[in-house]
């Protein structure tokens, strides 16, 4: 069954609205402060694997030579299940949510976590399902081996 908005919201969008949300959420509430904020010391390290993921992710769409284009999975050309993507499915969302958590902890809002939440609840629905039932079209059972050998998220 495919919703209305399957693959039709860019990730990145997504999380750009969602962090705008985190950022909004922690200037407006003055009680929401964790007793450690702003902690950049933690922020800082997450972010830097947030960016590794992605750099890493990127890098091996690109040594296969197919698409990194979530809005249409079904033009996928190879099954890519190599380097980073031998540990995640999905790393490139882990990592989108891993620059929301570390934006969190630095504004050092609790209620971040909200809108963190959101958007994982927003990828896994309208992006990875409907990206899974793409490849599993595509690739059929190699697909479905890889699902069984490897987590979604990590």
């Amino acid at each position: 069954m495919s919703a209305w908005l399957d693959n039709r919201i860019p990730p990145p969008l997504v999380g750009l609205c969602c962090a705008l949300g985190m950022y909004v959420t922690a200037a407006a509430s003055e009680h929401t402060e964790l007793a450690f904020t702003p902690n950049y010391w933690l922020a800082l390290p997450l972010l830097m694997i947030a960016l590794a993921c992605m750099f890493l992710s990127i890098r091996e769409f690109a040594r296969h030579r197919t698409t990194v284009n979530p809005l249409n999975p079904g033009s996928a050309s190879k099954l890519v299940s190599s380097g980073i993507f031998a540990y995640s499915r999905n790393p490139m969302y882990l990592a989108l949510l891993l620059i929301l958590a570390s934006l969190g902890l630095a504004w050092g809002s609790w209620l971040g976590v909200l809108w963190l939440l959101l958007c994982m609840l927003y990828l896994h629905c309208f992006q990875i399902y409907p990206e899974e039932r793409a490849m599993l079209e595509l690739f059929g059972e190699s697909y479905a081996d890889y699902c069984r050998r490897v987590r979604r998220w990590c």
